[in-house]
């Protein structure tokens, strides 16, 4: 790897975490894109290195860098375009489309799985910290895992906070040490979707 490659991979550990307002999110974002994105620099290439001779393929368009995909693609070193398979994104907010086959076959599981998804996502993309009930109620309804147990079962998780008591609206938090474990989830849905 020359200088080059490292200064673009800094660049995007930086661009990946710049939106970040929360500080110590922002540290571990920094440390989580430039983790993964020296280890997938240093993988061995599954392909030869291009020639002169070798045309090159044309890049998809990608958005711009501040925006939420880019953000996306560049913490999980995945592209704008494997993204677009399992995850839409909106003005404010992600829409999670997973697979029925990819969801775990107990409802629990699913919940906990989609809720990490959409946290995540939400919070390197868009910087939201906070998911309303409401909003997860309708992702699982829409991926047919919809259940009377959704505070029991996102309550089980290790990853994330509930917000919120009786007689108010909860709303759901990734904890920190949430995002790397979600970041290895996303990379595991997305080569089973691939």
């Amino acid at each position: 790897m020359n200088q080059d490659e490292i200064n673009r991979i800094v660049a995007l550990a930086e661009t990946a975490s710049a939106g970040v307002t929360d500080p110590a999110m922002k540290v571990e974002t920094y440390k989580i894109v430039l983790t993964e994105m020296l280890r997938s620099a240093q993988a061995p290439a599954s392909a030869p290195q291009n020639s002169a001779n070798t045309p090159t393929t044309p890049q998809p368009s990608q958005s711009k860098p501040d925006s939420a995909p880019a953000k996306v693609a560049a913490w999980t070193g995945v592209s704008e375009d494997v993204l677009s398979e399992v995850f839409e994104f909106g003005d404010s907010a992600v829409t999670v489309r997973l697979s029925h086959n990819l969801l775990p076959k107990k409802v629990s599981d699913a919940q906990r799985l989609l809720a990490q998804l959409k946290l995540s996502v939400d919070k390197i993309g868009y910087d939201a910290d906070e998911v309303a009930a409401k909003d997860l109620i309708d992702m699982f309804d829409d991926h047919g895992c919809k259940d009377g147990n959704v505070a029991k079962n996102l309550k089980a998780s290790d990853y994330i906070i509930s917000k919120g008591g009786k007689g108010t609206m909860k709303t759901y938090k990734l904890r920190y040490s949430g995002i790397s474990a979600t970041l290895t989830e996303i990379q595991n849905v997305l080569g089973a979707a691939a």
